[in-house]
This record gives structure tokens, C-alpha cells and sequence, in this order.
């Protein structure tokens, strides 16, 4: 079976990861250090930390948003089954939103008809919100951008959207640690929660150096403009008619909807 996402290694890759085991330290250290400030500078964030998994994150986060146990928490059924594992296990309900068909965005009428208290923003195959609908929104958003990385639409940049972000670098992730996510927020508000977050973490959750290692190397090489080539780039779409390309689109998205 092929597989629908897997990534790539070359074999200079590996030569930071070697050059991190021959010096005995695997754990959370220097390369962690080294491979946040240079996320840092790509994602253009206040505050953020390498955690081991996406798992991890998305728990953290979800504990420190000060939410009512139980509370409906927005999710899309298209969303990796971690996202519904981590609400569970921080005693919150998942609640489905649907995609609209016309543009593949959440339907953000139904995130109130709900009552859902904050919203975990997945953007599949690099689709961000529509402008407007981001107005309507006045609860607590964590963007995941595993698959949207270097996606615009129009003055829209993903990683800019939520009040916390999410960005995978597990095994077939678009940039990968062979394991770990990056949990960040470019929003001074927000940024004494990460940095308790950082502050108060174990080690035991916190991405190792020879993940770290790997993720530095590959991380260096990404780049917004190259990304987004690969992107669907949401802006270009026209939603006042039914094109051909729009069409496509929407076939292609209900293809991988139906396969998920």
C-alpha cells in the first residue's frame, strides 16, 4: 500500500543526528536549543517549546486555557484520532464540524450551535479559514498547521491565525524530527502560557536532542516560498462561481474526506 503523506531523508540528514550520538547526549540539551531558534526564526513566534509529540502539545495547551471540565471542544473530522485521544484524556468532548463543500473550511455556524468553548483549527491539505469567518470566531483557537505549512490566503498566513499553534514533525510530517511538535503562539497575550508551559514541563516531554537533530537539518532547508508551491493556495480559488479548477478541487478534497 502507499502510503498518503511520507518524508524525506537524504543521507546528510543523518549526519547531524550522528554527530549528536557520538556525543552521548541524546536528551533534551543543545541540539533541542539550537533547533528552537531556528524555528523561531522561520515561524517568527514570541514564545514556544519542542515537545515529543503532537499528543503532548495539544494536552498541554488544552489544560491551561482554564476551560469547565466537559466543555465542547471544535474539532474537524478530518483531524489526526490523536486530537480527539488528547480532548478526551483532558476531560473535555470532542464536537465535529463539518467541512463546507463549496471551499472545504470549517462551518463555523456550527461551532456555536454547539456551544463549543475553543476550536482546534486543522487545515487539511494547506485549506485556511475564509477571512470573514475568522471574525465570527470569540472563543480560543489552537491552529494546527502540520498540513498547512507555508499556506496563504490572501493576507492570511497560516501559523498566524490561532492563539496557539501546533506544527507536527512526526514521521510524515512535512518537516520531520522522526517524532515531536512544536507548540508556539505569535501573540504576546499568550506568551506567558507557553513560557509556563516551558517552565513547568519534564523532561520526559520535551523533544530530545537526537530528534532535535534531525528536525534542525530539515527545518533549515524549509522554506515558506518552496512550501507553498506545493500548497493549495485557498486565494486563488473564485468562490462566486463553479470553475473547473474549483471543481477539481472539491473532488480531489472529497476523495481524501471519503478515504479518511
Amino acid at each position: 500500500m502507499i502510503p498518503l503523506y511520507s518524508s524525506y531523508i537524504k543521507r546528510k540528514d543523518m549526519d547531524s543526528v550522528l554527530n549528536c550520538m557520538v556525543s552521548d547526549s541524546v536528551g533534551p540539551g543543545d541540539y533541542s536549543e539550537k533547533f528552537l531558534k531556528s524555528a523561531k526564526e522561520l515561524f517568527d513566534f514570541d514564545a514556544g517549546i519542542a515537545l515529543r509529540s503532537p499528543y503532548f502539545a495539544l494536552t498541554e495547551i488544552l489544560k491551561r486555557l482554564g476551560l469547565p471540565e466537559k466543555s465542547k471542544i471544535a474539532v474537524s473530522p478530518l483531524a489526526p484520532y490523536y486530537q480527539k485521544q488528547a480532548i478526551e484524556d483532558t476531560g473535555f468532548i470532542p464536537a465535529y464540524i463539518d467541512h463546507k463543500l463549496e471551499n472545504c473550511s470549517m462551518n463555523v455556524s456550527e461551532i456555536y450551535e454547539k456551544a463549543c468553548a475553543a476550536l482546534v483549527l486543522h487545515e487539511p491539505f494547506g485549506m485556511l479559514p475564509e477571512p470573514d469567518q475568522l471574525k465570527e470566531i470569540q472563543i480560543p483557537i489552537i491552529e494546527d498547521i502540520s498540513q498547512s505549512f507555508g499556506a496563504f490566503r490572501n493576507e492570511l498566513q497560516a501559523g498566524k491565525i490561532g492563539d496557539f499553534c501546533i506544527f507536527s514533525l512526526e514521521e510524515a510530517s512535512i518537516v520531520t524530527a522522526g517524532g515531536g511538535a512544536l507548540l508556539f503562539t505569535s501573540k504576546k497575550k499568550n506568551t506567558p502560557i507557553i513560557r509556563a508551559i516551558a517552565e513547568t514541563c519534564v523532561e520526559e516531554k520535551r523533544l530530545t536532542d537526537f530528534n532535535a537533530a534531525l528536525g534542525y537539518t530539515k527545518l533549515r532547508e524549509a522554506n515558506w516560498k518552496k512550501v507553498s508551491k506545493w500548497n493549495w493556495r485557498a486565494r486563488d480559488i473564485k468562490h462566486s462561481n463553479t470553475s473547473t479548477r474549483e471543481k477539481a478541487v472539491s473532488s480531489l478534497f472529497l476523495s481524501f474526506w471519503k478515504l479518511a
